[in-house]
């Protein structure tokens, strides 16, 4: 019994460190798109191109921040999906259970 409570615990903690890396990840990828998004935006609506850091960067925070649960679901969500189908981590995924913990992940944050 307590070798299963020290599971969990261990579970949880993957689980939350899995989705804390996923929404990171998500913030990451907001940061270094941003300025492309900007230039894309400009070309789109017919503006100059932006030229300084802070005019490529605004709305950068909102950005940021709106994609972190998002990502951070997924990460969370493709985390238990894989301990459930390995009962546990008691083997490796197969590839087609991976693709399924993905789509997993995707239809949560969706």
């Amino acid at each position: 019994r307590r070798r299963r409570r020290g599971r969990m615990g261990s579970d949880l903690y993957e689980g939350l460190q899995n989705t804390g890396v996923g929404a990171l990840s998500g913030i990451v990828e907001v940061v270094l798109q941003q300025p492309t998004v900007a230039i894309k935006n400009a070309l789109q609506e017919g503006r100059a191109v932006p030229q300084s850091f802070s005019v490529l960067y605004r709305g950068v925070i909102v950005n940021a921040a709106s994609i972190a649960p998002v990502t951070g679901s997924q990460f969370g969500t493709s985390f238990l999906f894989s301990k459930w189908v390995t009962n546990g981590g008691e083997r490796q995924l197969k590839p087609f259970e991976r693709v399924l913990g993905g789509v997993c992940g995707g239809g949560v944050s969706a």
